[in-house]
């Protein structure tokens, strides 16, 4: 059996570990690697005694030596029928709250036997309780009684302004006293309590904050600092690391309870709901980072776990206004996913993501240890609080000194941006040089092909000039047949070739020219383009269907497209299938928000297929025996259409069909 010395040789040790925490974390873990194993098993033997409050010793942590427990599922029990209760000794070295629909009484038995004048002070470090009442009790009276709520006790009502609740108790010398502690929780937790000298905890958290402000300083100058990277260099995983580090923080602040004082000091009710809003912002952040930061070769599954974990994540965020203990295996899961991920870049020989795999990995582990302290699997001990500090701070590190290496990596590749953006310049340059050259060997070719337009027309109207002429004498010719009709004809028909060269030379000088638009009724241009053909040979055989509206007006240049017009009627003639009852010739005009497409459809002897490709070229005709033309009508209309900032596309089947297809814009931008 354990003996009485070993038990204060157990308080002891408890004492000296508190001691230990506020003089720096240094020291903490070296005693606790030494000490720890003894602590075990003095809390595996000790048995629940008064606790005796000694000049020496200034710091007492209340745990299975003084702690009893009493359940009450009935939450009825009232603190006079306590006494008739059987309070059972602790199953865990702290007290630990396994059931949310019990009120707990937890017992313990002081003395204090100090010599000195202390004021002493009752602390839970449990900030988020929902309920919890202190009664002191000696001389069979209530002397104690202190109450304090979670979602109600405002930072401004607590008796001593600490994040924690801070309770004092004013007891008197050597008298036996017995607390009473009703709890209330709703979700499972281990409890530290401890009785702390006034003086002693005051250093203690002057000590402690002055950590706190160390740790939150640090992380604030992180993030700044990488926000500035942001400003400068607007690549996004700054941006994100920034977001991510800050939340990282607040969440921090939540969990040691800083942000009781810092942000709602006068409303804790807003605490828990905005807890569970952080940490879904935390993952989110978290995830966004990795995605910005790590080089992988493919982010296919990467994205579709990533909006897979946020969907599932958002349900529980609207699902549940308060965070529950059972959610931090959810969370735990955007630093796994960012860890394998940054595993997979560092395989596919990305250095960058080396850091980063190592400051997740450890971070994974703080959470861990968080996460199964909060699940009562491991005992709730000094080291198991800070461990997450620790890890954070060496994250924070770790990924900061990644991000100066990706920042590296950027200078390294704006330099070398710069450098091909000369050697860029020098080939634009080049090109340039290329493109005027090729510009002259353009406007060369086509001065060529205007000399030719101008030519072929003065070589063309002097003979027409004289047909027109000799038609005139005829017609004074008494001697000759029907000289009247037939020199009509001739007359005619020479009056319509000057047209059409006068045309050609319009065209001609139009090249030389700016676009010149204007509102046209194409219905009517149309129509003026076919009676120009009316003395053609064949057309008495022709049938024209027009399928637009009287009123359509398109923005155009009249004489570019009353050429395509005079072109493809012109062409329908010549080429219509004479076998066929009927030469049928469909224009067709259809609108849509920004083009005007105009159809062309004839029932004529159709093109060859070899010939199609060919049929714009100049001089090239795909039928040696129906006309005896230039081959300059489908040149002169492609370059129309060009002029026209349009495209003409065909379709044509042998025997059957030829359909051309103008295509226009409704508007036009120089």
């Amino acid at each position: 059996m354990l003996t009485k010395e070993k038990l204060e040789s157990s308080k002891i040790f408890y004492i000296f570990l508190s001691n230990l925490l506020t003089d720096g974390f240094d020291k903490l873990n070296i005693f606790i690697s030494l000490i720890l194993p003894f602590l075990f098993f003095s809390h595996l033997f000790a048995h629940s005694q008064v606790l005796v409050l000694k000049t020496e010793f200034k710091y007492y942590n209340l745990g299975n030596d003084v702690l009893t427990v009493f359940e009450d599922s009935t939450h009825q029990v009232t603190l006079n029928e306590l006494k008739s209760k059987q309070f059972k000794e602790l199953s865990s070295p702290l007290f630990t709250s396994e059931k949310s629909n019990v009120t707990y009484w937890v017992k313990f038995e002081l003395v204090d036997s100090s010599t000195h004048l202390h004021d002493w002070y009752f602390i839970s470090y449990n900030f988020n309780l929902d309920s919890l009442d202190i009664y002191g009790v000696w001389d069979n009276k209530i002397q104690i009684f202190e109450q304090y709520r979670s979602s109600y006790t405002k930072f401004s009502e607590k008796e001593i302004k600490h994040k924690s609740p801070v309770f004092d108790f004013p007891i008197p010398k050597n008298k036996p006293i017995t607390f009473y502690l009703k709890i209330r929780n709703s979700h499972p937790y281990q409890f530290g309590f401890a009785i702390r000298e006034h003086e002693q905890f005051f250093n203690g958290s002057a000590q402690e904050y002055f950590w706190f402000g160390l740790f939150y300083g640090g992380i604030i100058m992180i993030a700044l600092y990488h926000l500035s990277f942001f400003v400068g260099l607007r690549d996004f995983s700054y941006l994100f690391y920034f977001l991510y580090i800050i939340t990282q923080g607040a969440y921090m602040s939540y969990r040691d309870g800083s942000i009781s004082f810092s942000v709602f000091p006068e409303h804790p009710q807003l605490i828990w709901p905005t807890y569970n809003l952080v940490m879904f912002f935390l993952s989110i952040t978290m995830l966004l980072y990795a995605r910005f930061f790590l080089e992988l070769k493919s982010y296919k599954w990467f994205d579709r776990i990533v909006i897979a974990y946020v969907g599932i994540r958002f349900l529980f965020l609207i699902a549940f206004r308060e965070y529950h203990n059972t959610f931090m295996w959810l969370d735990l899961m955007p630093m796994v996913i960012s860890f394998v991920f940054a595993v997979i870049s560092t395989s596919q020989k990305y250095v960058t993501a080396i850091l980063f795999s190592f400051s997740f990995g450890i971070l994974i582990l703080g959470h861990l240890v968080n996460l199964l302290w909060h699940n009562n699997l491991i005992v709730a001990s000094a080291e198991a609080f800070y461990s997450l500090y620790y890890a954070v701070g060496i994250e924070s590190l770790l990924l900061a000194v990644a991000n100066a290496y990706r920042l590296r990596q950027l200078k390294t590749n704006l330099f070398i941006t710069e450098e091909i953006k000369k050697v860029l310049e020098v080939k634009v340059n080049e090109g340039m040089e290329t493109i005027k050259q090729q510009e002259l060997l353009i406007k060369k070719k086509g001065d060529e092909l205007d000399t030719f337009l101008y030519r072929a027309s003065h070589d063309i109207r002097g003979p027409l000039k004289s047909i027109e002429g000799l038609a005139q004498v005829g017609k004074m010719d008494k001697d000759f047949l029907n000289k009247n009709e037939y020199f009509d004809h001739i007359n005619s028909s020479s009056k319509r070739l000057v047209n059409i060269l006068n045309n050609l030379v319009e065209i001609a000088k139009l090249n030389r020219q700016e676009l010149h638009l204007e509102n046209v009724n194409l219905k009517d241009l149309i129509k003026d383009g076919i009676n120009h053909f009316k003395e053609y040979p064949g057309f008495a055989s022709m049938k024209f269907e027009l399928i637009m509206s009287d009123e359509e007006i398109i923005l155009t240049e009249r004489y570019s497209l009353f050429s395509i017009i005079q072109n493809m009627v012109e062409n329908a003639i010549k080429y219509r299938d004479t076998s066929k009852a009927e030469s049928l010739v469909v224009i067709r005009l259809e609108m849509t928000k920004d083009r005007n497409y105009i159809s062309f459809l004839d029932n004529g002897i159709g093109i060859k297929k070899g010939y199609i490709d060919k049929i714009f070229q100049m001089f090239y005709r795909a039928s040696s025996d129906s006309t005896n033309g230039a081959g300059l009508g489908l040149f002169i209309v492609k370059q129309s259409v060009e002029r026209l900032k349009g495209n003409i596309t065909i379709t044509s089947e042998e025997g059957e069909f030829t359909k051309f297809l103008v295509d226009l814009p409704k508007e036009y931008f120089f």
